[in-house]
């Protein structure tokens, strides 16, 4: 049995396979020797050893920030090749507990998600030979402020455990199963968090139906 637990940076691990957080560990490995990372309060503060740098950096005049290029604006398939700008922003996560990318995660958009083996899916995992070509589709709904999950795959999907045989409404933190891999639904649209409270319009991406 999976038994998460987040630790202070906000990484989710399983408490059963390891004593510490193996995402912190990667990280501390990576910056060491020339850089610490600390949390005060819930906040990482990073550090580094070399002076040098930090010389050039506070005597150097301070440099404009570049205006983001579209490749890093929240754009949809279709405004990436026109004019138009669409806001079709993250909306939730998938992260792998379980299969051959485990640890990945993927970003959910306001729109339907398609999952499954192909490369023609949003989201493509194809090291899983058991998922189907396309398995299941997940939607997020704006007026609903609601996530959904449908089969598409004859291998079958399971919520927390069940087979689904219909459009399944999701919570946060639901385990979803499609062929060897397991999946953890991570809201950010919820009770607490819309895009509509930034006055950002959503409801025209995805309809529900």
């Amino acid at each position: 049995m999976v038994k998460l637990v987040k630790c202070v940076n906000g990484h989710f691990y399983d408490k059963n396979k390891t004593s510490s957080c193996p995402h912190c560990d990667i990280i501390k490995t990576v910056l060491e020797p020339t850089a610490s990372v600390f949390t005060i309060s819930g906040t990482s503060v990073e550090t580094s050893s070399d002076s040098s740098s930090s010389d050039e950096t506070n005597n150097s005049p301070l440099q404009p920030t570049p205006s983001p290029t579209p490749s890093d604006s929240i754009l949809s398939k279709d405004a990436a090749t026109s004019d138009k700008y669409v806001f079709n922003p993250t909306t939730g996560w998938l992260i792998v507990l379980e299969g051959d990318v485990r640890g990945q995660d993927y970003c959910l958009k306001t729109d339907k998600n398609t999952v499954g083996r192909s490369k023609e899916n949003n989201i493509s995992i194809e090291a899983d030979r058991l998922m189907s070509r396309k398995h299941a589709s997940l939607y997020y709904y704006p007026k609903l402020n609601s996530f959904f999950i449908e089969n598409l795959s004859s291998q079958g999907t399971k919520v927390n455990g069940q087979p689904i045989s219909e459009k399944t409404r999701l919570n946060d933190r639901d385990v979803i199963e499609m062929g060897s891999t397991m999946f953890l639904l991570k809201t950010l649209c919820d009770e607490h968090f819309i895009w509509r409270d930034f006055n950002e319009d959503t409801t025209a991406v995805q309809t529900p139906k």
